[in-house]
């Protein structure tokens, strides 16, 4: 079965014949602990000569991969690669076949963001008074929770938006005055955000529907691992987005505002407190605001 599969190299059309030998080898060491399918790894055992041009190698190598991985004969995790059975590769080939509704995407990036990166920032306390402003969340545009009248704003667009081209300086400066002013925070573009987002979603979905205890025993071990690195891409999407937050552009109320010196969570504050200190330049008259204003206004009349 295997020899078949890597046979199989020669007839395919879209494949090419080093990609044979790049199949081959990630068969060999599929069971090898000691050995995994990252890139480095590859170009290393595949120097049969001491002046070989590493550089070049490399990016055969990876092409190799890219047509290999289209063609459903390898799947990554992460950097790292790995040959598939042919019970591996059916379930890849459903895996990729998952249709998404509108809005996932953007739902998980919201959950990412400010769940798991900012940290359920839901409220912002003004430390010249210690005033507390709700904040509404929005991710590509898109609301993510509850929106109120009166709230800060918190936009975030990532590279996954359909109008992130359009978001260039200018726009991200208007855009930042828009709603009597709000932070928008502009992710730099990252390839790797798009793919492991979209498989995440894929494989959980499909996990979930293939799970109603009909499976094999061979289909049920399988899932596990793909559950077993699904875990791992969550934690690779936390990381890339904490990452794109530490080195995006910051706007407040008009204004870019400083890069992220520390936290991405300081950072956020800090644009906040710009944004509260321009859109409501008298709030410092107000030297013991109340919790709750209705009933104190409420406690005077009576």
């Amino acid at each position: 079965v295997v020899r078949r599969a890597i046979e199989s190299v020669a007839s395919n059309p879209s494949l090419e014949a080093f990609d044979q030998q790049v199949l081959k080898t990630l068969f060999l060491i599929r069971y090898v602990d000691e050995i995994t399918g990252n890139i480095d790894n590859l170009v290393t055992l595949f120097i049969d000569r001491i002046d070989a041009d590493r550089l070049e190698l490399r990016k055969e190598i990876e092409a190799s991969l890219q047509r290999l991985e289209g063609q459903t004969l390898v799947n990554r995790n992460g950097e790292d690669y790995f040959f598939l059975t042919n019970e591996e590769r059916d379930i890849s080939r459903e895996i990729k076949t998952v249709d998404l509704a509108s809005g996932e995407e953007t739902k998980l990036l919201g959950e990412l963001i400010f769940d798991e990166v900012l940290g359920s920032l839901r409220k912002y306390r003004y430390p010249e008074n210690n005033k507390d402003f709700g904040i509404s969340r929005l991710c590509d545009l898109h609301p993510y929770g509850n929106r109120s009248e009166g709230d800060l704003v918190i936009s975030v667009v990532t590279p996954l938006s359909d109008e992130y081209d359009a978001f260039g300086e200018a726009r991200c400066i208007t855009q930042s005055t828009s709603d009597d002013g709000q932070v928008l925070i502009r992710l730099d573009d990252d390839k790797a955000l798009a793919r492991e987002l979209r498989t995440y979603l894929q494989t959980d979905k499909y996990i979930k529907r293939k799970n109603d205890g009909t499976a094999t025993h061979t289909t049920q071990k399988i899932l596990r691992e793909r559950s077993d690195e699904n875990r791992e891409r969550k934690e690779r999407l936390k990381a890339i987005i904490e990452r794109l937050m530490k080195e995006a552009k910051y706007y407040a109320a008009g204004q870019p505002r400083p890069a992220p010196s520390g936290s991405v969570g300081a950072a956020a504050e800090e644009a906040l407190g710009y944004l509260v200190k321009n859109s409501f330049p008298k709030l410092g008259y107000l030297n013991n605001p109340v919790s709750n204003p209705q009933t104190e206004i409420r406690s005077v009349l009576a």
